[in-house]
């Protein structure tokens, strides 16, 4: 089911972490079920969307064939339909998703300060639209638009139909439909997902640990090279003794923050950036091991490595590389303790 709670859990994601956790799901990849175009978006830093879809098709280029009083009518009935609640799934919100059929060259803007009020007004968790969106200083901040552009005038725009199946920069949906969506564009969850998704996310989230056990056996390879090396004497080379004690703490202190980051997501309270913490360290660590692992194995074999030693080296390297953007973690993280202007973990 699509509990307040799910919603409020699946909204701590981006969509590619959604997108990576329904490849689990599936067992594969897919090319189907998500945006393939990108957008912009009214306002980035907002949480993402999550709701169920209400369709729509507009059209601005051309002056429209039916009367205004047909207009109004259909524009009328458009926010009636909505606004209305799923029978299926009572706690979540519609989401506007509307087809401009003028697209790829949208011509005018349904969405601006009046419509975006309106929409917020009845209840509607936000907008994913191949149309154009203005009134960018003007329209409300807490209401999140995804737009194919940006455009200055209405043109002719008028909504024809609503209800049916539409496509939205390559996502096909109908009405009904679960969506999550982000700056990164709009994924569709399947019903048959629902009760895995959380889990999927889970494994998605802390994919280091699988680093983890390759980690402990490097160093264990670490320890057994040095006894052989040195015997008993092993405990009057300090330098040598300094760097595996390094290696055994920095795998143990990961594994304690990636355990402790699943903890935390496997929670009611989850917080994404906890993961940001357990992927930074773990990268970090994975780097400093790996340097010591070279330090130590150079110092045992006098800087001439067999070629033995050089595979094994390798293939633990392959195990444990990690290609996480550390930068931009390292960013949300201070982001998240700002705006929480606390320690929040």
């Amino acid at each position: 089911m699509l509990t307040k709670e799910l919603i409020t859990f699946l909204k701590k994601f981006d969509t590619p972490t959604i997108s990576n956790a329904l490849d689990i799901f599936r067992n594969a990849r897919s090319a189907d079920g998500y945006t393939k175009y990108p957008f912009v978006s009214a306002n980035p830093k907002l949480e993402p969307i999550v709701g169920i879809a209400r369709t729509a098709k507009i059209k601005a280029a051309n002056q429209p064939l039916l009367s205004p009083e047909k207009i109004k009518s259909i524009r009328l009935d458009y926010y009636e339909y909505i606004s209305k609640k799923s029978d299926i799934y009572p706690d979540a919100s519609p989401v506007c998703m509307i087809q401009d059929l003028d697209w790829p060259n949208p011509t005018g803007s349904f969405w601006g300060e009046v419509n975006v009020a309106l929409h917020n007004g009845l209840g509607v968790a936000g907008t994913i639209t191949s149309g154009l969106l203005r009134d960018l200083d003007a329209i409300d901040k807490s209401y999140q638009v995804l737009a194919n552009g940006i455009g200055p005038s209405h043109a002719h725009v008028h909504v024809l139909e609503f209800g049916s199946s539409i496509n939205v920069h390559g996502l096909n949906v109908s009405d009904g439909d679960i969506i999550h969506a982000d700056q990164h564009g709009a994924v569709i969850i399947p019903d048959d997902a629902l009760s895995m998704i959380k889990k999927g996310i889970n494994y998605m989230t802390i994919k280091e640990k699988h680093l983890i056990d390759a980690a402990k056996k490097l160093a264990l390879y670490l320890f057994d090279r040095s006894l052989a090396q040195y015997a008993q004497d092993l405990k009057n080379e300090h330098q040598i003794l300094e760097m595996l004690s390094d290696v055994f703490t920095d795998i143990y202190t990961a594994e304690s923050t990636i355990l402790r980051a699943q903890k935390i997501m496997e929670s009611d309270n989850a917080i994404p950036t906890a993961v940001d913490i357990a992927r930074v360290f773990s990268t970090e660590m994975v780097n400093r091991v790996m340097s010591n692992a070279h330090l130590i194995l150079n110092a045992l074999y006098s800087g001439s490595l067999n070629e033995d030693v050089r595979n094994k080296l390798k293939i633990f390297e392959e195990r444990m590389r990690l290609t996480n953007d550390v930068v931009q973690l390292k960013r949300n993280i201070a982001e998240y303790v700002f705006e929480k202007k606390e320690y929040p973990y």
